[in-house]
């Protein structure tokens, strides 16, 4: 049958819809607790709190930037080979008998 008579096949996903919709729900809440923590630290902080609480943060969002583009550069599979669970087989070592051991 010519590609072109052949019906358009959907793509797989890679992870289900559930956890798109898990994902989002989790990013939904934590801005609802961003704006509730940035309203508080807002009235109940003066201006020098405020600033090392906002360089603090600015600190941590640069190094979790960082490592997660350092996460996405990696191969999928790190460190070991697509398909193999725990990198290469040992390699074999020779039999010992009782008599050499002593």
């Amino acid at each position: 049958m010519p590609a072109a008579d052949q019906p358009a096949r959907k793509r797989e996903l890679l992870v289900s819809r559930v956890w798109i919709q898990v994902a989002a729900l989790v990013v939904v809440v934590g801005f609802f607790v961003l704006i509730l923590l940035g309203a508080g630290a807002a009235l109940n902080h003066g201006a020098g709190d405020l600033a090392v609480l906002g360089a603090t943060l600015l600190g941590c969002t640069a190094v979790g930037l960082f490592l997660l583009a350092d996460f996405r550069s990696a191969p999928s599979g790190f460190p070991w080979p697509e398909g193999e669970r725990s990198g290469a087989a040992p390699a074999p070592q020779p039999e010992r008998s009782a008599s050499s051991v002593l």
